[in-house]
């Protein structure tokens, strides 16, 4: 008896290591999404933060050459990567106030990896926040001046 639940315990552990692996990998496949053998660089404004899991999403506001408006989707790193990098004040960020971080109208120059299809989607390699400060998100550096590049 002992036998048999242990090679059930065994199989079902099994099964749900493979299928963590699984999504990890799946989860991080940055090149299968995005283009990382050429950085981009997006000056504008900040329309949205999303501080959900499992990245932090940033809108921003690019207007082009023309004055055409290019609306981006940049994902950054985790919420918990971020406020211990940047000390985010959780609850100022929830009610509007920023939080240390950014807020809508702020503007924001970043550096990104954009999607293969052609889309306004991204992953943020630096972002230069209105402060001044200059993060790296650890995706590669792509010829970045990044701290830490």
């Amino acid at each position: 008896m002992k036998k048999r639940m242990a090679g059930g315990t065994t199989a079902i552990m099994t099964l749900i290591l493979f299928a963590t692996v699984r999504a990890t990998l799946a989860h991080h496949a940055v090149e299968g999404i995005y283009d990382t053998r050429e950085l981009v660089r997006i000056n504008g404004t900040v329309a949205k933060v999303d501080f959900t899991n499992p990245h932090v999403v940033v809108h921003i506001d690019a207007k082009d050459k023309d004055g055409k408006v290019t609306h981006w989707t940049v994902e950054l790193s985790s919420v918990d990567a971020l406020r211990s990098v940047l000390n985010i004040d959780m609850k100022a960020f929830r009610e509007g106030r920023g939080g240390g971080f950014l807020k809508p109208g702020d503007p924001v120059e970043v550096e990104v990896f954009a999607a293969k299809d052609g889309s306004p989607k991204s992953i943020n390699v630096s972002m230069t926040l209105p402060n001044g400060q200059i993060t790296h998100s650890g995706y590669g550096c792509g010829g970045s001046k990044a701290a830490g590049c």
